[in-house]
């Protein structure tokens, strides 16, 4: 109970921030490079999360639930001096070695398959306006350069699926790790997605307005971007709990494959996504300075020290 009230919590100050954030724009102008600012600081922090946090912790939970013993392992000890300890004693260390293979297995998959959903994400999303772009980033290209076409209701159409589905994304990250059960863990990945999904939130509301969209369909687009992460956390809390109804050790090895899996989309998102488009984005006196298509030292600091916020935070986790 204690973990779905923490849940909610989490998915009311999610909700109520990014729409908060996606107001912005409305309300301010010429913040282009604070908000750019706040998104390398966002981008340091998912990578940061996903390496030193959402892995580390499930893959520990991956072998834990490994070297958990079976129920039957009670009548071990009778086993051993009935039918000869050698014997059942290498049985056991092969069946453990068998474990820690599926386990590698199963940590590479959850991995892939996070990263190959935000990648196929964005192919189906650049598909619609392959035509007017040569890049197959949609959600950058759009956001970032602000380009305009002839298809712009389609162009705003499918920037804001393509979003929405990585603002989902984001929410199985939380709702894996509420189903963790470790607070600390728990408030790592929430801060690292507000500070993803904040200027995110503000940079598709800058890019519906620039495209000409009334007022009535930006509300309704961020209404639902801003959805999409605390429903997609309660999906996967939902899921954990229902595979945890029936073991312990199912529920932890629903939570772990989905922590991974979600580090996935967090490394996509972040090293496709996020970094590109700022480097294609720095213009004026900090492109003539760096030079096109790369990230200021100010930038590049920022990252560095987003990224290792995680870290910092990591230092003090014990269970």
């Amino acid at each position: 109970m204690e973990a779905v009230v923490e849940l909610i919590l989490m998915s009311i100050a999610m909700f109520v921030g990014c729409y908060i954030a996606g107001k912005l724009p409305l309300i301010l102008q010429n913040r282009e490079s604070k908000n750019q600012l706040m998104s390398v600081f966002g981008a340091g922090m998912l990578v940061g999360t996903a390496f030193a946090v959402i892995i580390p912790e499930g893959i520990r939970m991956l072998y834990i639930n490994c070297n958990q013993p079976s129920e039957p392992s009670m009548t071990q000890p009778e086993l051993l001096l009935r039918e000869g300890g050698e014997a059942e004693a290498k049985q056991e260390h092969e069946h453990t070695h068998e474990g820690e293979r599926n386990n590698e297995l199963t940590i590479a998959l959850s991995l892939l398959l996070g990263f190959l959903l935000m990648l196929l994400v964005d192919k189906c999303s650049a598909t619609h306006h392959a035509s007017t772009r040569s890049d197959s980033d949609s959600q950058g290209v759009g956001i970032i350069n602000g380009g305009t076409s002839t298809s712009s209701s389609r162009k705003m159409c499918t920037a804001t699926l393509g979003l929405v589905v990585h603002a989902a994304a984001d929410g199985i990250a939380l709702g894996a790790a509420v189903g963790s059960h470790h607070s600390d863990v728990e408030f790592i990945v929430f801060f690292a997605i507000m500070l993803h999904k904040a200027p995110t939130a503000f940079g598709l509301t800058s890019f519906l307005v620039r495209e000409g969209s009334d007022y009535r369909r930006i509300n309704k687009m961020l209404l639902v971007f801003s959805a999409a992460a605390p429903l997609g956390s309660f999906l996967t809390f939902a899921i954990i709990n229902a595979a945890g109804s029936q073991s312990v050790s199912s529920s932890t090895h629903s939570s772990s494959v989905a922590m991974l899996f979600s580090a996935g989309t967090f490394i996509y998102v972040a090293t496709v996504h996020i970094i590109p488009e700022l480097m294609s984005g720095s213009s004026g006196s900090e492109s003539s300075e760096t030079g096109a298509g790369q990230l200021s030292w100010l930038q590049l600091l920022t990252m560095i020290i987003g990224a290792f916020v995680p870290v910092l935070f990591s230092i003090g986790h014990h269970h």
